[in-house]
């Protein structure tokens, strides 16, 4: 379709567009699409950016297709688009005339001034969108870069804990990650280690981590703003080595087990951001730390544990690990701190890339409503996520257990083994809890290549935009409230399922 039919048709009138090749007086060159009539003598103005005197000749390209802008270089080197439009100028970022009208494909020759040919290009894409579609430089700017200093701190935090060898990333290690963000934030984390987890009843972290030389430890850093009116839990998987345990890895899957690590670094990167940004609901960062080795103690197949659910799970993959310790840590989320929104984030699944590729994490829900914002978070984010199957019904049967309540590995491969994982996490929160709980399966996406990616941080402050007092966070969620005017993302007026509602 022809640029001026295009222009008709958004606009409802006929438009003329001017094409005006412009040579500046500090050596800059500039072409702009300017509304008007055609002008036969060239004219002297004045640049509304700089100032600079010019001498411009147009000619009307009338409904002809085209090139409609062209950069411009002033003397620093600084590229922008000409910001002349009859005199006006307008928000930086923006194009002088209907950003959303694609440049036509047909070549023309080069408007000319004092036999000197003008050099243009092809006017720059469309800024990036949200999930609706709706153009970003639309919205209103924020007042400040601190969200995005802050984000990007974190982010690397979380890379580095996750690149840091296990000999200087113990559990003792992460603690003392942890117990740092803590001392920034004012909040003294709570943590319970060793030999007490097991007299508390936390046997998933502590079968994981009982065998090596630091112990296994469940640590929480809370934030709790007056006027919450919401509880929501980040519970990572912090195994901070997997030697896969007595089912012991291959020797070419070993290297790289550091990573298991993921999910709790995320959550502690996520945690410091969000509070740094006024998070506004209570909010828990739960870490369940544990490194997975091997020794005389260590969980063997056939062993049964019990869970801080109160469920026995006979242990039939060792490797395994992660989800026990996560499920105890959700469990502890639901029932000790009353949370209303759990999310359980770690590398769960070999098979995660396998499933949903190296860019998407595997995503698992209880609430068809909250699976539709992850995926719009995760593309707003840039952390990508997609969903899982979610069929309780057909798929828990692969936890059978003769023995125990259930087994903590599938008996069948083959059969949405990345979904199971999810599962497994809800089997012991509880099919039928009132709240809503997200299991994210990261274990490809939070590395690439040989370094860590700093995976989750993104996705979770996006996820919750709209509980912290940010205006860069609020403008990303994919959530909101009925006073936002997203009343497609809330229960209905009245309803005491509080916790199913979006934040």
């Amino acid at each position: 379709m022809r640029l001026g039919h295009l222009l008709q048709k958004r606009c409802g009138q006929p438009l003329r567009l001017v094409l005006t090749s412009s040579v500046w007086e500090d050596g800059c060159c500039r072409t702009c699409v300017l509304p008007g009539t055609w002008r036969k003598k060239p004219t002297r103005e004045t640049c509304a950016d700089c100032g600079a005197a010019r001498t411009s000749a147009q000619t009307d390209v009338g409904q002809s297709q085209g090139q409609v802008t062209a950069p411009s270089t002033r003397a620093g080197g600084v590229r922008e688009a000409c910001s002349l439009r009859l005199g006006v100028r307008p928000r930086p970022g923006l194009s002088p005339l209907l950003p959303e009208v694609g440049a036509g494909k047909a070549r023309r020759a080069a408007p000319r001034h004092g036999g000197v040919p003008v050099r243009e290009t092809r006017r720059p894409a469309p800024g990036p969108r949200d999930a609706d579609g709706k153009c970003f430089r639309s919205l209103p700017a924020p007042a400040s870069s601190d969200c995005l200093s802050n984000v990007a701190e974190s982010i690397r935090l979380a890379a580095r804990i996750v690149d840091t060898p296990c000999s200087e990333m113990s559990t003792d290690d992460f603690l003392q990650e942890i117990r740092e963000v803590g001392s920034e934030l004012g909040i003294v984390p709570s943590v319970v280690r060793g030999e007490e987890l097991h007299k508390k009843g936390f046997g998933g972290i502590y079968g994981v981590g009982k065998a090596a030389r630091s112990p296994p430890a469940l640590a929480v850093l809370s934030h709790a703003p007056e006027g919450a009116t919401q509880t929501i839990a980040w519970i990572g998987s912090g195994i901070v080595y997997n030697t896969g345990g007595l089912t012991l890895k291959a020797k070419t899957l070993m290297p790289g087990a550091k990573r298991d690590c993921a999910g709790a670094a995320a959550v502690l990167g996520a945690f410091r951001a969000a509070v740094k940004q006024g998070f506004k609901e209570n909010l828990h960062a739960v870490f369940c730390l544990a490194e997975n080795s091997i020794g005389p103690k260590a969980t063997r197949p056939d062993d049964i544990l019990r869970l801080y659910s109160g469920k026995t799970v006979e242990v039939n993959n060792t490797d395994a690990g992660g989800r026990l310790a996560l499920a105890d840590g959700a469990v502890y989320a639901s029932r000790d701190l009353k949370a209303d929104i759990i999310v359980g984030i770690g590398n769960l699944t070999a098979a995660q890339g396998v499933v949903t590729g190296r860019y998407h994490a595997g995503l698992l829900t209880n609430s068809a409503e909250w699976e539709k914002a992850c995926v719009r978070a995760g593309r707003t984010s840039g952390d990508l996520v997609h969903p899982l199957v979610f069929t309780p019904e057909l798929h828990i049967s692969e936890f059978s257990s003769a023995m125990a309540d259930m087994k903590n590995f599938v008996s069948d491969r083959s059969n949405a083994q990345c979904s199971c994982a999810g599962l497994f996490l809800g089997a012991h929160i509880g099919f039928n809890w009132s709240g809503v709980w997200i299991d994210v399966d990261m274990g490809c996406p939070a590395y690439s290549g040989d370094r860590a990616t700093g995976y989750g941080v993104a996705f979770l402050l996006a996820l919750f935009g709209q509980a912290a007092d940010d205006a860069e966070l609020q403008m990303v969620s994919p959530l909101g409230s009925v006073a936002d005017g997203h009343v497609e993302n809330c229960e209905p007026a009245g309803s005491a399922l509080k916790r199913k509602r979006l934040v």
